[in-house]
């Protein structure tokens, strides 16, 4: 998907979608949870904490980009664990622009396209 050029391009929907699916991450992680970092697009929502008509609204996002700290995956049952509890939780493997599974893209299994 091609990321918006302007801020109309966004849907307050998918956004929303976007939180909840965050959501869902942050409790499903187990253990890790507190290895993981939210960068990306949902950002600003947490880190202004002005709001409209103070601050400009939040343009919105189209994914969760989360990064997951580095002393984790650099034990491979941990990385095994993580991979398990996303997949409990409803997740599957992104793919590439050519179609190929990817271990670093997780997406909702019901959003396939």
């Amino acid at each position: 998907m091609a990321k918006p050029a302007t801020r109309d391009g966004y849907s307050v929907a998918v956004t929303e979608s976007c939180e909840r699916v965050l959501v869902t991450l942050l409790h499903g992680l187990g253990p890790w949870e507190r290895s993981i970092y939210l960068v990306g697009g949902l950002v600003p929502r947490y880190l202004i904490a002005d709001r409209p008509p103070t601050a400009p609204a939040h343009a919105g996002t189209g994914d969760v980009d989360i990064v997951v700290a580095l002393e984790m995956l650099t034990e491979t049952e941990a990385y095994h664990m993580v991979e398990e509890n996303l997949k409990k939780m409803g997740f599957e493997r992104g793919e590439n622009g050519e179609g190929q599974k990817v271990s670093w893209r997780w997406r909702p299994a019901s959003a396939r396209t």
